[in-house]
């Protein structure tokens, strides 16, 4: 009875350890009053336990903040949840969860390694969301989904920091899903009083390379972590995803709510990511372009209730070397959609280390990046991003372009090749022996040090981006593109490439 259980929690000592969890159905007799005072013993995650859902939870009687030992995985419709499970050692003193500038000062007392997050001005700091700015700032209606590891606090505290930065911003609609029983990463979401999730860590039974075990691990988290959202904010169509190893541009929010009736109107769309996977300080300039783009970039992206509903059953199982967002962009999974990004990306990548990055990896693909700073940057219509509207101003734009040399001497990976001169628009034609022929673009990324572990961003063989402040349009010699009247008669560039 729930307020048998109120009455005996009221009823403990101060400073007793209470261990709760459930069994069977717990949700339907516990009631308000017994939630509540469950609450006081430092629960934030009580009121988010369902009809057969899960819950364990470690609390202190006259705590001050709330407790990081606690897990819920709420049941979906009908059926039984998953389970939770909790084991390790649990201090006498529990309230490690309280927020505010003196917890924020006893945590960097404890923790080495924070930087920044640890400076003095930012300690003496409250780390509260940043208010509107004025009345017709956009409101703040997204789930933020921020998908954490338990081993990279630092990295979590500056992209959670970086969130609260954004005017507007509503910390109620983020939740932190964290892998594994991280204490350190679990005290940086509660520095900032936000909702999280803990999962039990998978561990790969596989036999194959390292690399591949990671992908089981990272795939298993994204899997919990996309199907809970959906649960926690069940009246919600649509979500943001975010690594905790990512920083965010200050329009982050403006940029995926002006793009959203884009998302709902447009059928021919997979998502909205924030990320140009060219988009280097020396290839990306112009803050209010967007591209269409085949390649599912991710880093920062509008996810959908009804991509997750057809996707969900495929998703792979472990433990086979799955890479989640490998499998994506396989055309069983993407089914010929596209994805709109924006040539200065809304995000930037942080995590120097990872399971699948290094310190080499990090700086010849992630350091030199670009990331818009202006608050208000202005985007395109709506309209113009539709696919026949963007495929005739492609046209359009390639018809007034100037074409860069072709002659049988032209290389696009000598110095120069690219004049100067800067705010023009200049063409390339490069081969194709078939449809997806990427072997001699792939050489012209990475000539001009564009990402060149395959080629990304591509839209019906044609790849945008800005070489010494002006607009690059390479165009594939089997690209519907390649019928404008600038490129149609001329010989496309061939490289020195491996034969198919």
């Amino acid at each position: 009875d729930g307020a048998e259980v109120a009455e005996f929690l009221d009823g403990v000592n101060d400073g007793r350890l209470v261990v709760m969890s459930t069994a069977d159905d717990a949700s339907y007799r516990l009631g308000d009053q017994a939630r509540a005072s469950i609450r006081r013993l430092g629960s934030a995650k009580i009121d988010s336990l369902n009809f057969r859902g899960s819950w364990v939870f470690v609390g202190q009687k006259g705590m001050k903040g709330t407790s990081i030992y606690e897990l819920v995985d709420p049941a979906e419709l009908g059926l039984w949840s998953n389970g939770v499970e909790f084991s390790g050692c649990v201090p006498i003193q529990v309230d490690a969860g309280q927020f505010g500038p003196a917890a924020h000062r006893s945590f960097c007392q404890w923790y080495e390694g924070y930087g920044p997050f640890c400076s003095v001005e930012r300690v003496s700091m409250p780390l509260t969301p940043a208010p509107p700015l004025g009345t017709t700032r956009i409101r703040h209606t997204l789930p933020i989904t921020v998908i954490a590891s338990s081993q990279r606090g630092r990295y979590l505290a500056e992209c959670l920091q970086s969130l609260f930065s954004l005017p507007g911003i509503n910390s109620s609609l983020i939740t932190v899903f964290i892998d594994g029983f991280g204490v350190e990463a679990q005290r940086v979401v509660n520095l900032f009083d936000l909702r999280s999730v803990m999962f039990p860590k998978v561990k790969s039974t596989s036999s194959m390379e390292q690399i591949f075990k990671n992908a089981d691990v990272v795939a298993a988290h994204y899997f919990r972590s996309l199907n809970t959202i959906w649960q926690l904010y069940p009246l919600d169509e649509y979500a943001i995803v975010l690594e905790e190893d990512l920083i965010v541009a200050p329009d982050f929010l403006s940029y995926f709510h002006y793009l959203l009736p884009l998302m709902k109107a447009d059928k021919t769309l997979l998502t909205v990511s924030a990320w140009n996977d060219n988009g280097y300080l020396h290839a990306s300039s112009n803050n209010t372009l967007l591209y269409r783009s085949e390649f599912f970039a991710g880093l920062g992206w509008l996810f959908s209730r009804s991509l997750w509903l057809e996707i969900k059953g495929k998703w792979p199982p472990c433990c086979y070397g799955w890479s989640w967002d490998l499998w994506l962009r396989e055309p069983a999974q993407c089914k010929h959609r596209h994805t709109i990004y924006p040539d200065v990306s809304r995000t930037y990548h942080i995590g120097r280390n990872g399971l699948n990055v290094n310190g080499y990896y990090f700086d010849h693909y992630f350091r030199d990046r670009a990331i818009n700073k202006d608050p208000a940057a202005m985007l395109p219509p709506i309209d113009s991003m539709f696919p026949a509207a963007y495929d005739n101003n492609l046209n359009k734009l390639l018809s007034s372009a100037k074409l860069l040399s072709h002659d049988s001497s032209a290389n696009p990976c000598q110095k120069g090749y690219v004049p100067k001169s800067q705010g023009s628009v200049f063409v390339i034609l490069y081969q194709q022996d078939k449809l997806d022929d990427v072997r001699h673009i792939q050489k012209i990324c990475s000539c001009l040090k564009l990402w060149d572990l395959g080629v990304r961003g591509l839209y019906k063989g044609v790849l945008r981006f800005h070489y010494n402040n002006n607009h690059i349009i390479a165009v594939g010699s089997l690209s519907p593109f390649a019928q404008n009247k600038v490129v149609s008669d001329i010989e496309p560039i061939r490289m020195k490439v491996q034969k198919t």
